[in-house]
């Protein structure tokens, strides 16, 4: 069963996902959260998914067509935060790649994906610069 709590920082909405990501009800929660922020003009979702305990296909599929609706509006999904499991299945699956992926785990701020580890701190004052404060090295 999947619980998200929503917060707004700054321009961006923050959903904290606990407990799993899965067919049939868990990734339709989740589009149904996602499609609703975005209606509310959120440009910026990150879904903080440190809690996620499981993830099938049908949930890999949510946070695609979840970056895909932002996208059509013009906004940006982003994840933070992903376990060990999950991160491993992002990372083989490429997702990380294909959606901006930070902190590989607790007290390691670097970002997931193909193109080599960046420090946390310096993607966010390119990418997000209200959510720096958040995941700067000052916080770690």
């Amino acid at each position: 069963m999947l619980t998200i709590n929503e917060r707004r920082v700054g321009e961006g909405i923050i959903l904290d996902l606990q407990g799993t990501l899965l067919f049939p009800d868990d990734d339709v929660a989740l589009l149904g959260v996602v499609s609703r922020c975005a209606g509310n003009g959120g440009r910026l979702v990150v879904l903080d998914i440190a809690g996620l305990t499981r993830i099938d296909a049908a949930g890999l599929g949510a946070l695609i067509r979840s970056q895909n609706l932002l996208a059509s509006l013009g906004g940006e999904l982003q994840l933070v935060n992903p376990n060990k499991l999950v991160g491993a299945i992002l990372r083989r699956t490429r997702l990380d790649s294909v959606i901006p992926t930070f902190g590989v785990e607790p007290g390691n701020q670097e970002r997931s994906g193909g193109q080599g580890a960046i420090r946390t701190s310096a993607v966010a004052q390119v990418n997000a610069p209200w959510w720096s404060a958040l995941w700067s090295d000052e916080t770690a």
